[in-house]
């Protein structure tokens, strides 16, 4: 004889146990517990865990915010990255120079090259002048 009420299980279902899913149901009169035996529940857990198989085991997934953040890690590499790229100098070809040099260029180079000139010093004469300090050192 049973005793009222009774749980009576069934599986797969939303609680979960070592692993397993099952559902739960509480029966309160012999007749009730013959339907839900009809309709494939059990008396014992174990039980229902075979009548199931392998739909009873809980898939491991994971969560929605996981793969949110790894995304969101993803887009930030990439972003990085791009930044890192678009930061390095890009290359400039510099045209070559057939112009003549200036005065402040002259007066650089000979500044370097210890001649003497003043503001009466034209560029053709400051430009031998370094020309001829060229050659002898």
């Amino acid at each position: 004889m049973t005793q009222f009420p009774v749980h009576v299980y069934k599986s797969p279902g939303n609680y979960v146990t070592v692993g397993k899913r099952y559902k739960l149901n509480s029966v309160a009169d012999q007749e009730s517990l013959d339907a839900h035996l009809a309709n494939g529940w059990h008396l014992t857990l174990q039980a229902a865990f075979d009548a199931a198989g392998d739909a009873a085991n809980v898939v491991k997934r994971s969560a929605d915010w996981k793969t949110v953040k790894k995304r969101k890690v993803d887009q930030r590499k990439a972003f990085k990255a791009a930044r890192l790229a678009a930061s390095k100098p890009k290359p400039v070809e510099i045209p070559p120079d057939s112009a003549p040099p200036t005065r402040a260029e002259l007066e650089q180079q000979a500044t370097l090259l210890g001649i003497r000139f003043g503001v009466r010093t034209t560029d053709e004469r400051l430009l031998d002048r370094i020309n001829e300090a060229m050659k002898g050192a």
